[in-house]
């Protein structure tokens, strides 16, 4: 393949030839170019694979973004390339969906754990950092008998959405065994250490369950009959006013005649059919 001996090299596309640089063991930039392909033919379980590559890629972005402020002072060239690939190799993991459709389960982002973003650099004793995950996240972080600093960066992700969130402990010496606690997020959280030049990856936390909430219908309660609503518009639920009415009623229905008598009954006033003629 033929390089660029030019004293300003180039790295894109211009025309039909494409300017690019590869890295040798070393870490020196050799820069070479090609030609262009007219038409590129991709079929469509290519077109999957790059769909997923892309979800990677975007996940990728979205985690470098947020640890820029910490990440600029390491020049590390092959950490875009590194991160893409581990989350390229997560997202493979999902098994339940197809190529194209593929997802970064949380149960599967423990293979993160140990990514360092600084190559030439290593927490150290970081097989021996303790975490005790409750509603904080607690680090217990050994000694190294030396007057160094470290941070926990406890960076709260939600890759559907692309929210993210970002809470940073404050810098303690670790001379001794310390401990270091921060807030814990209810989304998927990476959990980092920077020592010194060196900013690794201690462990991934699974999203807290959401508590499921039991509807609790309220009690009914019965009041008295002489209290309620129907006593209130049906007058004849009243004891005496009914017992009144129902008389009345059996007596139109029995037709009988009530008479109003001033005086007694006596064999002079007898209304008696033997009497009437007198």
């Amino acid at each position: 393949m033929p390089r660029q001996n030019s004293i300003i090299p180039l790295s894109g596309r211009l025309a039909d030839l494409v300017y690019y640089y590869r890295k040798d063991k070393k870490g020196r930039k050799n820069y070479y170019v090609r030609q262009a392909p007219e038409v590129v033919h991709q079929s469509a379980a290519t077109k999957k694979t790059a769909s997923d590559f892309g979800t990677a890629s975007k996940a990728s972005r979205l985690i470098r973004q947020a640890l820029k402020p910490y990440t600029s002072k390491y020049k590390d060239e092959s950490l875009h390339y590194r991160l893409n690939t581990v989350l390229a190799d997560i997202l493979r993991l999902d098994t339940a969906r197809p190529a194209g459709e593929k997802r970064l389960l949380p149960e599967n982002m423990s293979a993160l754990t140990g990514f360092r973003f600084n190559s030439e650099a290593r927490v150290p004793k970081m097989d021996c950092v303790d975490i005790k995950k409750g509603e904080n996240i607690s680090v217990n972080i050994p000694g190294t008998n030396k007057d160094i600093t470290a941070k926990v960066i406890a960076l709260s992700v939600n890759f559907e959405e692309g929210n993210i969130q970002l809470r940073v402990s404050e810098a303690v010496t670790i001379k001794e065994t310390t401990t270091i606690i921060i807030e814990r997020a209810s989304n998927l959280t990476i959990l980092l250490l920077e020592v010194q030049q060196s900013l690794d990856i201690i462990s991934v936390l699974e999203p807290t369950p959401i508590p499921t909430q039991t509807r609790v219908r309220p009690k009914l309660q019965v009041q008295p009959k002489s209290m309620s609503k129907i006593s209130l518009l049906r007058p004849n639920a009243y004891p005496n006013t009914g017992r009144k009415r129902r008389i009345i009623s059996r007596l139109v229905r029995q037709r009988s005649p009530i008479l109003t008598l001033s005086a007694p009954l006596s064999p002079s006033n007898d209304l008696s059919p033997s009497n009437r003629g007198r």
